[in-house]
């Protein structure tokens, strides 16, 4: 049995390691020197949800939340989601929105990014 306050640190750097991704995969596509970066994270992002997910029957499963899920259980923390997107809007404005909206957000999201970094990697 691990330590639990290494299992709450633990629990912490996934949620650095959660915000940090969003946030590259938000913004890293808008600069030259992070494009590249951002289109590798896109193709992990997407090889998780379609690939992993399928093998799963679970489609848009993200490998970092399912990890930081189990942690979370560990702790006797139960996410009411299984969407991490979802779990941060219930965190941070007190669930004003749905599981479908955070999702359709999200994977919008992904995809207007992806296409507005393939589109200025190709041009430039």
């Amino acid at each position: 049995m691990l330590n639990r306050g290494f299992l709450y640190a633990l629990n912490g750097f996934f949620h650095g390691i959660h915000l940090f991704i969003i946030g590259l995969s938000a913004t890293a596509w808008i600069f030259d020197v992070t494009r590249i970066f951002h289109l590798l994270l896109q193709l992990s992002i997407f090889f998780s949800w379609f690939v992993i997910g399928k093998f799963k029957n679970e489609l848009g499963f993200c490998l970092i939340t399912d990890i930081q899920w189990r942690i979370m259980d560990k702790l006797n923390i139960k996410p009411l989601t299984t969407s991490y997107i979802k779990y941060l809007a219930d965190v941070v404005v007190e669930n004003h929105f749905t599981q479908m909206e955070c999702e359709k957000f999200t994977f919008y999201t992904f995809f207007v990014t992806t296409a507005l970094s393939l589109v200025l990697f190709i041009m430039f």
